[in-house]
Protein backbone atom coordinates (compact mmCIF):
# COMPACT_ATOMS: atom_id res chain seq x y z
CA UNK A 1 0.00 0.00 0.00
CA UNK A 2 1.85 3.14 -0.97
CA UNK A 3 2.02 6.24 1.92
CA UNK A 4 -0.72 7.79 0.78
CA UNK A 5 -2.93 5.49 0.88
CA UNK A 6 -1.83 4.74 4.11
CA UNK A 7 -2.80 7.94 5.42
CA UNK A 8 -6.04 8.02 3.54
CA UNK A 9 -7.06 4.64 5.72
CA UNK A 10 -5.38 5.98 8.93
CA UNK A 11 -7.54 9.75 8.11
CA UNK A 12 -10.93 7.19 7.63
CA UNK A 13 -9.74 5.23 11.30
CA UNK A 14 -9.57 8.54 13.27
CA UNK A 15 -12.81 9.60 11.74
CA UNK A 16 -14.89 6.74 12.24
CA UNK A 17 -13.44 7.14 15.74
CA UNK A 18 -13.84 10.54 16.84
CA UNK A 19 -17.84 10.06 15.64
CA UNK A 20 -17.82 7.44 17.53
CA UNK A 21 -17.05 9.33 20.25
CA UNK A 22 -19.81 11.92 19.44
CA UNK A 23 -17.67 14.36 17.49
CA UNK A 24 -19.18 16.07 14.26
CA UNK A 25 -17.60 16.06 11.13
CA UNK A 26 -16.42 19.51 9.58
CA UNK A 27 -13.82 18.86 7.14
CA UNK A 28 -10.47 16.37 6.19
CA UNK A 29 -7.69 17.63 4.12
CA UNK A 30 -8.42 21.47 5.29
CA UNK A 31 -5.48 23.93 4.01
CA UNK A 32 -5.41 26.70 6.88
CA UNK A 33 -2.58 29.09 6.30
CA UNK A 34 -1.26 27.47 3.44
CA UNK A 35 -0.64 24.15 5.57
CA UNK A 36 -2.88 21.41 5.48
CA UNK A 37 -5.13 20.10 8.51
CA UNK A 38 -6.24 16.45 8.18
CA UNK A 39 -9.65 17.03 10.20
CA UNK A 40 -11.74 19.29 11.17
CA UNK A 41 -14.43 18.38 13.74
CA UNK A 42 -16.56 19.73 16.41
CA UNK A 43 -18.89 19.38 19.39
CA UNK A 44 -20.71 21.29 22.37
CA UNK A 45 -17.01 22.79 23.81
CA UNK A 46 -14.59 22.91 21.03
CA UNK A 47 -13.30 22.99 17.22
CA UNK A 48 -11.17 20.28 16.86
CA UNK A 49 -7.89 20.33 14.10
CA UNK A 50 -6.30 16.78 14.24
CA UNK A 51 -3.14 15.91 13.26
CA UNK A 52 -3.45 11.58 12.01
CA UNK A 53 -0.01 9.64 12.03
CA UNK A 54 0.08 5.91 11.25
CA UNK A 55 2.54 3.86 11.47
CA UNK A 56 3.86 0.44 13.11
CA UNK A 57 5.59 0.04 16.28
CA UNK A 58 7.43 -2.52 14.78
CA UNK A 59 9.55 0.21 12.89
CA UNK A 60 11.24 0.96 15.90
CA UNK A 61 9.42 4.27 15.93
CA UNK A 62 6.03 5.77 17.25
CA UNK A 63 3.81 7.47 14.95
CA UNK A 64 3.75 10.34 17.21
CA UNK A 65 7.65 11.37 16.70
CA UNK A 66 6.69 12.81 13.60
CA UNK A 67 4.67 15.41 14.73
CA UNK A 68 7.73 17.93 15.12
CA UNK A 69 8.17 20.98 17.28
CA UNK A 70 8.13 23.24 13.79
CA UNK A 71 4.90 21.48 13.00
CA UNK A 72 3.30 22.12 16.69
CA UNK A 73 4.22 25.78 15.93
CA UNK A 74 2.40 25.84 12.82
CA UNK A 75 -0.65 24.19 14.59
CA UNK A 76 -0.60 26.98 16.93
CA UNK A 77 -0.33 29.86 14.00
CA UNK A 78 -3.92 28.07 11.94
CA UNK A 79 -5.68 27.33 15.11
CA UNK A 80 -5.64 31.38 15.89
CA UNK A 81 -6.57 31.81 12.45
CA UNK A 82 -9.69 29.23 11.84
CA UNK A 83 -11.04 30.43 14.88
CA UNK A 84 -10.61 34.31 14.03
CA UNK A 85 -11.72 33.69 10.01
CA UNK A 86 -14.76 31.25 10.65
CA UNK A 87 -18.10 31.09 12.76
CA UNK A 88 -16.89 28.97 15.37
CA UNK A 89 -15.10 31.99 17.38
CA UNK A 90 -18.09 31.17 20.51
CA UNK A 91 -15.97 27.81 21.06
CA UNK A 92 -12.61 27.10 21.94
CA UNK A 93 -10.18 25.59 19.34
CA UNK A 94 -7.73 22.22 20.31
CA UNK A 95 -5.41 20.44 18.53
CA UNK A 96 -5.62 17.07 18.90
CA UNK A 97 -2.85 14.16 17.64
CA UNK A 98 -4.46 10.64 16.50
CA UNK A 99 -2.01 7.92 16.07
CA UNK A 100 -3.12 4.98 14.50
CA UNK A 101 -0.84 1.98 14.60
CA UNK A 102 -1.06 -0.34 11.28
CA UNK A 103 0.49 -3.22 12.80
CA UNK A 104 -1.97 -3.37 15.57
CA UNK A 105 -5.13 -1.24 14.64
CA UNK A 106 -4.66 -0.16 17.78
CA UNK A 107 -5.79 3.93 18.34
CA UNK A 108 -3.93 6.49 20.63
CA UNK A 109 -5.35 9.89 21.03
CA UNK A 110 -3.51 12.76 22.66
CA UNK A 111 -6.04 15.60 23.53
CA UNK A 112 -4.94 18.87 23.42
CA UNK A 113 -1.39 18.46 22.53
CA UNK A 114 -0.84 22.21 22.72
CA UNK A 115 -0.96 24.49 25.05
CA UNK A 116 -1.69 28.36 24.50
Amino acid sequence: MKSKQKGDKAESIALAYLKGKGYRFLSRNKIIQGAEVDLVMENQQYVLLVEVKSGARIDGLEPFVHFTNAKKIKYEGMAQHYLNNTKYKDKDVRVDLICVYTDTGEINHFENIIEY
